[in-house]
């Protein structure tokens, strides 16, 4: 009878020890696929930040030239210039929005799982 009750305990410390070591995987790669993806939107926005900064240097330098013919055209084309800027602004603005609802689906997404592993691994130790 001891010796059929040590072979369950060892067999269910080899388990919790193996499940252990899956969630530690899990986590592990957890981790890196959010820190890739944060360093995926971190490139991403630094890449579209150097875009709208060229684009208002681009702006800027054109409404340096079009002041000097200043006017009607010069007002006209200042205008259209914001528009254009504010439509990048709002397309940087949703597509940051688009992402974060993809970080934050995705951590909703993480989170049952994580839950399950978890009380899986109470109910392991119970």
């Amino acid at each position: 009878m001891a010796l059929g009750h040590a072979e369950i305990k060892e067999s269910l410390e080899a388990q919790r020890e193996k499940f252990e070591r899956a969630v530690a995987q899990f986590d592990a790669s957890a981790r890196v696929e959010l820190l890739r993806m944060e360093r995926s939107l971190a490139q991403y926005y630094e890449h579209a930040r150097d875009r709208l900064r060229a684009e208002l240097n681009a702006a800027a330098i054109r409404v340096r030239e079009e002041k000097a013919h200043a006017g009607e055209a010069f007002a006209w084309r200042q205008a259209e210039l914001r528009a254009e800027l504010e439509r990048y602004r709002r397309q940087l603005e949703d597509e940051r929005h688009r992402r974060e609802e993809k970080w934050q689906q995705f951590q909703k997404e993480l989170r049952p799982a994580l839950q399950q592993i978890g009380d899986a691994f109470q109910k392991l130790l119970h």
